[in-house]
């Protein structure tokens, strides 16, 4: 989440959240395994495309399944 959140400097809290609203910061799991805190850039259904604030390319298709929280 740079320039954002700076590592060993900045805090993020998480929550869970019924609604995820586009340019909400969002806490998720990829199909891969991974953990990521990216910004919500499209919502499609139950499937969402996300965005690094220090990012140019969208990952799409999140499932709602696969999101854990919101910052």
């Amino acid at each position: 989440m740079l320039p954002f959140l700076r590592e060993a400097t900045d805090t993020a809290i998480l929550t869970k959240k019924e609604t995820i609203k586009k340019y909400d910061v969002a806490f998720y799991i990829r199909e891969c395994g991974g953990v990521v805190l990216h910004r919500v850039v499209g919502i499609h259904g139950d499937s969402y495309d996300f965005c690094g604030d220090n990012q140019v390319d969208i990952e799409k298709g999140i499932p709602g399944k696969n999101i854990v929280a919101v910052m």
